[in-house]
């Protein structure tokens, strides 16, 4: 298809149809369904590599947290059996 048989509204734009850059906020990163199930979950879609490759996490809490914990306690799960290693 030549750019001139496109939709005039896509003109310009771009024909790749990768994953653009994303970014994640989530409110309440400290409470404890980001620690149960949100944190768990995009883990799981880093290890199968199915998160864009310019992908970016923030989080709000309302209890601060210091970055030096945030590995440390945020990012492991309370229930192992959560987190699975592959797709397999």
């Amino acid at each position: 298809m030549s750019d001139t048989d496109r939709h005039p509204f896509l003109s310009g734009l771009s024909k790749h149809r990768g994953a653009q850059p994303t970014c994640v906020v989530i409110f309440g990163a400290s409470g404890d369904l980001a620690a149960r199930k949100l944190l768990p979950a995009l883990y799981n879609l880093a290890v199968d590599s199915l998160l864009p490759a310019d992908f970016h996490l923030i989080g709000f809490g309302r209890k601060p947290i210091p970055s030096s914990d945030v590995a440390a306690s945020r990012l492991r799960c309370p229930t192992p059996t959560v987190i699975r290693s592959s797709l397999a």
